[in-house]
């Protein structure tokens, strides 16, 4: 099932490419479905993680790919 944006799937998002996907992965972040769950608290916690993905990027991507 894709949204009206046709994202489906993370490589779908504005700027994530092969290496970003894999960083998500990482992180624990495999689906769209784990994208939209992810809370303002736990994209904190992902950029403390991650610092090259900021908290404000996960948020674009979230209102992304709800879109």
């Amino acid at each position: 099932e894709t949204s009206s944006t046709g994202v489906s799937e993370l490589k779908d998002l504005s700027g994530v490419g092969p290496a970003m996907v894999k960083r998500m992965s990482v992180l624990g972040v495999n689906t769209i479905e784990d994208l939209i769950a992810i809370t303002d608290d736990k994209a904190a916690e992902l950029a403390e993680q991650d610092s090259k993905i900021s908290a404000e990027q996960w948020s674009k991507w979230i209102a992304e790919a709800k879109a």
